[in-house]
Formats: structure tokens, C-alpha cells, sequence
């Protein structure tokens, strides 16, 4: 069991991941992507007043787990941006922050927002705003490469919470959130803990979850298709990183470029597991991060390939 402080390091290193868009919750529900028009994104008790033109909603992603703290995150992009200038919007509810305590860490600075204690950080070239609008609720801005800070703190300042409209303050069903449906296609071990790769059909297309540490991180639907044999990308929580995701039944075989100049050589998985495509898995070394992924066919040539954004550098966390 964690001591208090322990506890509450883990929340600061937990926060600043989330945050930044490094890490989601060990969450229990996959990330469901939509698509909506301009404005005020969907969350029930977060409204934005404010976008940046052309900005729409092109990803909303919810995780939760058994500990009740829960996460949403809302991902707007203009039209043609990569994902490095993608701007995100998230709301962490049912964790105990000491927003001084965040405000210390390196590349991060204390700030204020509308009245509230916040924390700025300036790193990889995109600013992220994080401030606490209502006891155990956390809420972020976090620009891309092309939104300036004074952009960020207007879409900030901009941002109006009521908890009593927050969807996410309502309990997760323990019943659903002990149940892990799909089926496997692929499983291993990473040092003391397994991880399993699952598939399952949903409302929104097919669902790809990777299961490790007690943790869940994954998407639902996919591009993969004429002209696009590879799709998917990394996740992960603090300490651990796998890259994965849905490839065309022609691919025999994946290569990850790893940011060090490494590349992971991998096959397909899941061939017999009754679904239109295969999948690819591989947990990351630590230390290095993915950068793009390439489909090969039987012979070794080119089929497609994708790039894997980066996130910020993490912060250092505190030390327990």
C-alpha cells in the first residue's frame, strides 16, 4: 500500500503524463474516435468559448480505473495539420493534485488562472496550462507546435467547468470495469507482467486494446484498407511503452523506427483470430520512442508506412 506521500508523488507523475498527453489512465474503456463540426466540444460540464479558427474535434479518448480516477481528452487539429500541431483539452476527475507540488517539477512554472493556482510548461516547442477549477478535478490545455501561449491561456480562459454537469463524476460500473471482452491475439511478458493484445467489434468500428500492468490503452476503428495497410500507434502509462495496432491481410511483415536509430523487425499476429485484418505488437525499450511504422509485403518492399508523433519530454518525477 502507498504511504500519503507516495501517493501523492505517483498522482504528480500520474498528472503530468496525462497531461501531456504521454500516458492515459490504466484505463478500462478503449479511446473511441469521432468527428463533429467546430466549437464547443461534447463533454457533459467542460464548455470551450473559444477555438482557434478551422480548429474541429478529430479525437475523443476517455480512460478509468479501479482506484475511480477518470480521464477525457478532446483533440482538435485544423485540416491537413500533423499531429505535433494538434491542440488537446483534458479533464482528470477524482485525483487529489498539489498543484504547488506539479509547479515544482522541472520545466514546469507556477502560474494563475482565473483565479485558480496553475502550472505552465514550455517543452518540445508546445505549451501546456494545467490548473485545478474544483476539488479532484484537474483540467489542461495542451497547444500544439503552432498555437502561440497567449492562444493556449485564451483557449484556457476560455474553458467553463460545472461539476454538476460532469459526466465523469459518475461511477464506473465494477461490473464493466472487471470485464475484459474480445478476443486475444496476441500475449507475452514483460518482465514480471503479462500483456495481451485484444480485439473486439464495437459501435464505432474495431477495438484494439494493449493490457498490461493492469492497465489499458488503446482505439476504436480504423483506416486500414486500399492505400492504407498500416494504422495504430503507441501506448502506454509511466514506466512502460508498447507500439501496436491493425495492418492489412497482404502485410507479412512491420518495422518500427525507433527515435535511437533502432528498428523493431516484426511479424503479423491475430492471422487466425476471425478478423478483416492481422496486427502488430511490440513493447518499446525504455528509453526510446517510436517514429513511424512501416508495412512490408513477402518480399521486403514498402506497402505504406505512418508517423508516430512524439510527446513532450517527460518531466522528472518526485522522488519517493
Amino acid at each position: 500500500m502507498l504511504t500519503r506521500g507516495q501517493r501523492g508523488a505517483a498522482l504528480v507523475a500520474l498528472v503530468a503524463a496525462v497531461v501531456l498527453g504521454e500516458a492515459s489512465l490504466d484505463g478500462d474503456r478503449p479511446q473511441v474516435l469521432t468527428a463533429t463540426g467546430q466549437g464547443v466540444g461534447p463533454a457533459q460540464g467542460l464548455t470551450l468559448s473559444y477555438l482557434p479558427e478551422s480548429f474541429a474535434l478529430v479525437r475523443d479518448g476517455e480512460a478509468s480505473n479501479p482506484r475511480g480516477e477518470r480521464a477525457r481528452t478532446l483533440e482538435y487539429a485544423r485540416p491537413g495539420d500533423p499531429a505535433s500541431a494538434h491542440l488537446r483539452v483534458t479533464r482528470l476527475v477524482g485525483a487529489t493534485v498539489d498543484i504547488a507540488r506539479l509547479g515544482s517539477q522541472p520545466g514546469f512554472d507556477p502560474s494563475e488562472l482565473a483565479g485558480h493556482r496553475a502550472v505552465i510548461s514550455r517543452l518540445g516547442g508546445r505549451v501546456s496550462l494545467q490548473w485545478v477549477p474544483a476539488p479532484t478535478v484537474v483540467l489542461a490545455v495542451h497547444g500544439g507546435t503552432r498555437l502561440s501561449e497567449a492562444e493556449v491561456r485564451r483557449i484556457a480562459e476560455g474553458a467553463v467547468y460545472d461539476p454538476a454537469l460532469d459526466d465523469l463524476r459518475v461511477p464506473v460500473d465494477p461490473e464493466l470495469s472487471s470485464s475484459r471482452p474480445g478476443t486475444v491475439v496476441a500475449e507475452g511478458d514483460l518482465g514480471a507482467e503479462r500483456w495481451e493484445l485484444v480485439a473486439y467489434p464495437s459501435d464505432h468500428g474495431l477495438c484494439v486494446d494493449l493490457q498490461y500492468a493492469g492497465g489499458t490503452g488503446g482505439a476504436c476503428g480504423h483506416n486500414v484498407g486500399p492505400g492504407q495497410p498500416i494504422g495504430g500507434g503507441p501506448s502506454g502509462g509511466v514506466g512502460w511503452q508498447f507500439v501496436s495496432g491493425p495492418i492489412d491481410k497482404a502485410v507479412a511483415g512491420v518495422q518500427i523506427g525507433l527515435d535511437s536509430g533502432d528498428v523493431l523487425n516484426l511479424v503479423p499476429v491475430g492471422a487466425g483470430a476471425g478478423f478483416d485484418v492481422n496486427f502488430y505488437v511490440s513493447p518499446v525499450p525504455v528509453g526510446a520512442h517510436p517514429d513511424r511504422a512501416i508495412a512490408l509485403d513477402s518480399v521486403g518492399a514498402i506497402l505504406g508506412e505512418i508517423r508516430i508523433n512524439r510527446p513532450p519530454p517527460r518531466p522528472s518525477s518526485v522522488p519517493v
